[in-house]
């Protein structure tokens, strides 16, 4: 499918469309309830749906072997420092931060 027949279905389609794109991620529920347009130019998606977003980010990756590899590179050229942190690393820090 084309970027362009992408772009249309889910202009077109955007609960069917968003609700296909929904079973990419890794829910601790997935939601019944795609979309709730109030009208006003609001929207809820994915309302009654639980997902922890630190856990797609970071857990899934080690999970799948990626652990090792680098999540954040940080290159500053105001100071010429350069950080490489992995995502287990990563995973460490938020856990600290989380405990905290």
């Amino acid at each position: 499918m084309t970027y362009q027949e992408l772009y249309n279905k889910s202009t077109e389609q955007r609960e069917a469309f968003w609700k296909e794109e929904a079973y990419q991620l890794n829910w601790f529920r997935y939601p019944e309830q795609i979309l709730n347009d109030h009208g006003n130019g609001h929207a809820d998606w994915f309302s009654d749906g639980k997902i922890n977003m630190s856990f797609i980010c970071l857990d899934v990756h080690i999970a799948n072997g990626r652990g090792n590899q680098n999540a954040i590179i940080y290159d500053s050229p105001l100071t010429g420092t350069v950080q490489y942190i992995t995502y287990k690393e990563l995973h460490q820090k938020v856990c600290a931060f989380a405990a905290g």
